[in-house]
């Protein structure tokens, strides 16, 4: 009986970036997967998982699999193949996995060269033939997002539309992606929903230890910041001495992809006065936890905001890109609530010192005073939006 139950047990594979870009376990990559497969344990109980993430750095010179938080990931890009040949279900996703360059003149070639190099030759970037001719595994989309903007998305129309027909499900989480595939091109089975991560309840989050907190008897202002905008941001802490003298302020170091410990070495050259530095590395879970425990929160990730919004924290909240493309912007926008959120050039383009520091200086005065709070309600109904979305990937998956 034992052999015939794991023989008919139903193997859905979860693949996507999960351990950051690095293997170095990006909290809100990591805990993406973590609450996804929980989510669809509940719902499908007699199933298996296996979570695959691509690794681009390591290869065969580091573990093949890693456990963190007790997910265990594998990092073996040929053991996608392999898991495909028995999968029942394929969960793509989600997070940032369709930011498509321009298409170029010579589209056919340029999809060529894009194919060849593991950063974009990922099953859902398009050209993964095998997998679109076949109809098993069944395919669903986790909350797709996109940096793109909706001219260069409509540029990438026709592999777009050749993913949506292969999948059962299509959650995407962008504004520009849902203008696309839904409205503009009218797949019925693309849904708009929001970061699978606002589903997360802190309480079941389960750390082996979290670093503690600086004792003070102002609030606790937790900062993380990377390195590229260190320098305008203690310009910004000089010039408001006044305003950042309401908080004791604790530099954490949130996320080892984002380098944010790397920029403690500057700030503690840069400022002083009522600071404390938390320079230890951590585990997903711990990072959200510690973000929990500070009274007002300053964290440049994406899911660092996120991070802060479930644990029902205020927020200083910065961006790097317009509106019409921020995640953040299109998050408050969600909740409904004014996007007050600072702009500071991007980190991965080059540096605007002198309009960070002036961003900071106009906008941050306000936001010290009176940090952004999301109401309790908007954040329910957005964990009400997740439950049904984990509910459609599920019976998607089932009814495949």
């Amino acid at each position: 009986r034992g052999y015939w139950n794991r023989k008919n047990r139903m193997k859905i594979v979860l693949f996507g970036i999960y351990g950051g870009s690095g293997r170095d376990f990006n909290p809100g990559c990591f805990l993406l997967a973590s609450n996804t497969v929980n989510a669809l344990r509940e719902r499908i109980p007699e199933a298996e998982f296996e979570v695959i993430a691509p690794d681009k750095f390591f290869g065969d010179a580091a573990p093949a699999t890693e456990t963190v938080d007790g997910i265990t990931i594998n990092f073996d890009r040929a053991q996608f193949e392999s898991c495909m040949a028995s999968a029942d279900g394929l969960v793509i996703g989600g997070d940032n996995l369709w930011s498509l360059p321009t298409m170029p003149v010579w589209k056919r070639f340029a999809r060529w060269i894009l194919n060849r190099f593991d950063a974009y030759r990922l099953p859902f970037l398009l050209e993964e033939w095998d997998l679109l001719r076949k109809d098993k595994p069944v395919v669903v989309f986790n909350c797709v997002s996109s940096r793109s903007s909706e001219k260069v998305l409509m540029q990438w129309s026709r592999p777009l539309s050749r993913c949506c027909k292969r999948a059962a499900y299509v959650g995407v989480r962008d504004t520009s992606l849902d203008n696309v595939l839904r409205k503009n091109m009218g797949w019925p089975n693309v849904f708009k929903v929001p970061d699978p991560v606002l589903g997360l309840h802190p309480e079941t989050l389960s750390p082996e230890s979290v670093p503690p907190l600086p004792k003070s008897d102002k609030p606790i202002l937790g900062v993380a910041l990377r390195p590229s905008w260190v320098g305008a941001f203690a310009v910004a802490f000089e010039n408001l001495k006044s305003e950042f003298d309401r908080y004791h302020v604790c530099f954490y170091s949130y996320s080892r992809m984002h380098q944010h410990s790397a920029a403690h070495a500057a700030l503690r050259r840069w400022i002083s006065g009522d600071v404390s530095f938390i320079d230890a590395p951590m585990t997903p879970s711990e990072a959200y936890s510690l973000t929990g425990r500070f009274d007002v929160v300053l964290n440049d990730c994406y899911h660092g905001t996120i991070a802060a919004i479930i644990n029902e924290k205020p927020i200083v909240p910065v961006r790097f890109r317009d509106p019409d493309i921020s995640r953040r912007s299109q998050l408050f926008d969600l909740l409904g609530v004014p996007d007050k959120s600072i702009r500071i050039s991007d980190p991965n383009r080059p540096v605007n010192h002198n309009g960070n520091v002036e961003n900071l200086l106009e906008q941050l005065p306000a936001l010290l005073r009176e940090p952004l709070s999301i109401p309790a309600e908007s954040l329910a109904r957005a964990r009400s939006a997740v439950e049904r979305h984990y509910d459609d990937m599920a019976t998607a998956l089932k009814n495949g």
